[in-house]
């Protein structure tokens, strides 16, 4: 079985930020007291975003709490949402997803009470992020596809980017390839008009995933090493560290165990000094398929209890179940039949409750119903235009024959 590093797109506040270099113009917006409140908040919560959240979340969460205080003080609910929401993201990023729902219901009320559209949509592909990973198919694609005409209504392209790229994953783990590789270029599509190389590396890499899904992968390669090459240019370590995971993938199909292992290599140094737990079980649990390739049982079983220990702990089903293979295939080649069994019926219990035919079931209603919705507002619209159109005309004629009456 393979392990793919899933996509992670956060979106936050709609603020267009083009490089790494627009940081320090975003301190000095939040610095300058003759701004207004919202506006120095607005770029203070893009600038903890964008500089400190996925390198140094110890001083992202500080300069979150000075955006809180600075809020509160002015009873600045546009600063007070912005602050909940770099923390929401934190959590969610510590896999503390309990935390981080919690704080994102608190945010849709707020924003929606405030008539915030665009934050409640990206909440909620945050929110549909995080069910993706506590294996919650349905839940997840349903707060995608809310997102997804919410953000079409708004006409905010990058946040149906977003959405489209999430949206992407459900389909590839259901094994609905065309689907997921047809949101996937359809996103990157959209991104040809704009400079947004988070965006970018972001679609590249899922584009990526879905092609290594289809064993396509000179492809799988191409689009993961673009991807690789933006995010070191980003200096955006979490970014590396999923490339780095996946491109050892491609080459561990291929039999490459030499390549497959020097990359991985790199994405532990990096995952270690960030402490990406999640990028840990990820790397263990290949680490180990290497070495049960190469024959080393036993440090096969060792990599790959590892990267379970940590599965646990983050709560993460998807690894648990890649973990719980890899120690079904390392013990049955040591022919220790017994816990080849417990980690075999740990590993179908976790498939069956993620990839049941119940979910599939409720996915597929989910996509009809999107579909439905999305086929009604198009003849909604259409009626309301050709009603108007002949108001219009009902309109000019009574001023013609008014006119005619008066003359």
């Amino acid at each position: 079985m393979r392990t793919i590093y899933t996509i992670l797109l956060i979106a936050t506040a709609p603020m267009l930020v083009k490089s790494q270099s627009n940081l320090d113009s975003l301190l000095q917006v939040w610095q300058d007291a003759t701004l207004g409140d919202s506006v120095r908040a607005r770029a203070f919560e893009r600038y903890i975003f964008d500089g400190h959240l996925f390198k140094d979340r110890d001083t992202a969460l500080v300069l979150t709490d000075e955006l809180m205080a600075f809020s509160e003080e002015r009873k600045l609910l546009d600063g007070q949402i912005s602050a909940l929401n770099l923390r929401a993201i934190a959590a969610a990023v510590a896999n503390d997803y309990a935390q981080a729902l919690e704080i994102n219901e608190q945010i849709i009320v707020m924003a929606t009470a405030k008539g915030d559209q665009e934050r409640v949509a990206n909440v909620l592909g945050n929110m549909g992020i995080i069910y993706k990973e506590q294996g919650d198919l349905p839940r997840a694609l349903d707060h995608y596809q809310r997102s997804l005409a919410i953000n079409e209504t708004q006409g905010d392209p990058r946040s149906v980017v977003t959405a489209l790229t999430n949206m992407a994953v459900i389909h590839r783990d259901m094994r609905d390839m065309d689907k997921a590789l047809g949101a996937n270029l359809r996103a990157l599509k959209i991104l040809e008009e704009f400079d947004e190389p988070r965006l970018l590396a972001g679609v590249l890499r899922g584009t990526g995933n879905v092609y290594f899904m289809m064993k396509d992968y000179p492809n799988a390669l191409a689009y993961h090493e673009r991807s690789l090459k933006i995010q070191e240019e980003r200096g955006d370590q979490l970014g590396i560290s999923m490339c780095l995971v996946n491109i050892s993938n491609v080459y561990y199909e291929q039999d490459e165990l030499t390549p497959a292992m020097d990359y991985l290599q790199r994405a532990l140094a990096v995952q270690e000094r960030i402490n990406d737990r999640r990028g840990l079980t990820k790397s263990y649990v290949q680490i180990g398929r290497i070495m049960l390739k190469q024959g080393n049982l036993r440090q096969a079983v060792l990599n790959c209890e590892k990267s379970l220990g940590i599965a646990v702990e983050i709560r993460s089903m998807y690894d648990r179940s890649h973990t719980c293979d890899c120690l079904y295939q390392a013990y049955k080649a040591m022919g220790d039949e017994r816990n080849a069994l417990r980690y075999y019926e740990e590993m179908i219990t976790i498939r069956d409750s993620v990839f049941n035919e119940d979910n599939t079931k409720k996915i597929t209603q989910l996509q009809m119903q999107y579909e439905f919705d999305k086929k009604e507002a198009a003849t909604r619209a259409e009626q309301e235009k050709k009603d108007a159109i002949a108001a219009e005309e009902l309109r000019r004629q009574k001023v013609v024959r008014n006119g005619f009456m008066g003359g």
